[in-house]
């Protein structure tokens, strides 16, 4: 009888331990059954030597996991280490509401095992208690994943050279350290492609091509891009240059240039602008515009002095478009101090659509009290427009004569006479009405 109510006793306290079992917090069940951390490593990506994966422990899903790596099969050295703390919305199912317990590890560019070998990795997440502090049950996450790893590579150092007169350029980089191909692309920004391709340089280029040349419109801006390559297929850093091969300036055809940027490479230092009715001055681009609204005219000059005695004559490269009916031209105009000559030494204007190249004559500046005024000038009509790419003013030398060279006279001897009488020990010299008699040693 007393077996049978220990019995019963037994039967009665299950309810009674299942029901205060439910109200105990799952915290005090980790503390109790602490549990080692979950996870996953999902990818490997051996281009740019990265590990990527998720863990996290029950025993407190809070807190984001350390995670040391290691070569398989080792608990020494550690590799690398990372926290896993990235955003995985898609973790809240597995890691009880949570979500920041994602990692994404690349092993930096130093790394020993960058070495183009295939090498497996451990993944070993470190534990927690339900306080968060490590507890020493750290686990080797599933999905163990080999990669093979190539030295991380330099970044390219392009530079480009324009040629044929702007119409060509040839870009060129020095060799990249650990590449062994490049994929390089040309980006013509004014057609309204995008990074559109020469034949026969859109594919990727051997390690020993460090040079492209590409045909080009001169007026076009440009955009030239390259990627260093290594066998593992990693992607270096993609390196751009942007540039334009403007109609390069002819230097003068003869003597010394006078104009502050003369080519308008930089900014309008040195320029001025004068617009009539109609007409709008803009600058940029490597060259000086003027837009006609209407009939009207502009021009852009600089403002020069002291030439005096200086031979002088003006050049440039003149563009129209082909609704403008006036001409665009460039001349020189003087100040005298009685007031303005213009177009000394001639006026010459272009018809021609685009590319003129024309010379003045030449101009001999009289007193450094002239101010010499260059210019370009367009008188046009409606919705037109007219650009001078380059404008030079030239120092051309004069003509010095060379110089005769004066005879030089025939010295009067002093001595005008010596005698010596045969037997005696002495000469007579004469010089003009005197006469000397002088011992001669033998």
């Amino acid at each position: 009888m007393h077996g049978r109510k220990k019995g019963l006793f037994f039967l009665l306290t299950i309810p009674l331990i299942l029901l205060v079992l439910t109200f105990i917090r799952p915290e005090a069940y980790a503390s109790i059954y602490p549990d080692p951390p979950s996870g996953w490593v999902d990818n490997a990506d051996g281009s740019v030597c990265k590990l990527v994966g998720w863990t996290c422990d029950q025993d407190n899903y809070p807190t984001a996991l350390g995670i040391n790596f290691y070569l398989q099969g080792q608990t020494s050295p550690v590799q690398g280490s990372i926290t896993a703390n990235k955003d995985r919305p898609d973790l809240s199912g597995v890691c009880g509401g949570y979500t920041l317990h994602g990692f994404s590890y690349t092993f930096p560019d130093g790394f020993a095992y960058r070495d183009r070998a295939n090498h497996c990795y451990d993944s070993t997440a470190l534990g927690v208690n339900d306080s968060g502090v490590a507890d020493g049950l750290n686990t080797i996450l599933g999905g163990v994943k080999c990669m093979t790893c190539c030295p991380a590579m330099g970044v390219p150092a392009p530079s480009y050279t324009c040629l044929s007169n702007g119409n060509q350029v040839r870009v060129d980089w020095p060799a990249v350290s650990n590449a062994t191909y490049y994929s390089v692309r040309l980006d013509d920004m004014d057609d309204g492609s995008t990074w559109s391709c020469v034949a026969g340089v859109c594919d990727d280029l051997g390690l020993g091509v460090r040079t492209v040349t590409y045909n080009i419109d001169p007026a076009h801006d440009y955009n030239f891009w390259i990627h260093a390559r290594n066998e593992c297929g990693s992607w270096g850093n993609a390196v751009s240059i942007s540039f334009k091969c403007a109609t390069q300036r002819s230097a003068c055809s003869m003597g010394s240039e006078l104009l502050t940027n003369p080519d308008f490479s930089s900014d309008s230092s040195g320029w001025g602008a004068w617009n009539g009715q109609n007409t709008v001055e803009s600058y940029g681009g490597d060259k000086v515009t003027i837009q006609s609204t209407g009939n009207g005219n502009g021009c852009w000059s600089q403002d020069l002095s002291g030439l005096a005695g200086k031979k002088i004559r003006i050049q440039g490269s003149l563009n129209k478009s082909t609704a403008m009916s006036g001409n665009p031209y460039i001349g020189v105009n003087t100040l005298h101090p009685l007031g303005w000559t213009n177009n000394d030494g001639g006026m010459f204007s272009t018809s021609t659509v685009n590319g003129y190249e024309t010379t003045t004559g030449d101009i001999t500046i009289s007193s450094d009290t002239t101010t010499v005024r260059p210019f370009f000038c367009v008188s046009g009509a409606a919705a037109s427009y007219s650009y001078a790419d380059w404008i030079s003013l030239c120092l051309i030398p004069t003509d010095v004569p060379t110089p005769t060279p004066t005879s030089t006279p025939t010295p009067t001897p002093w001595v005008e006479a010596a005698i010596r009488d045969p037997g005696l020990n002495y000469v007579s010299v004469f010089i003009g009405a005197a006469s000397y008699d002088c011992p001669v040693h033998t």
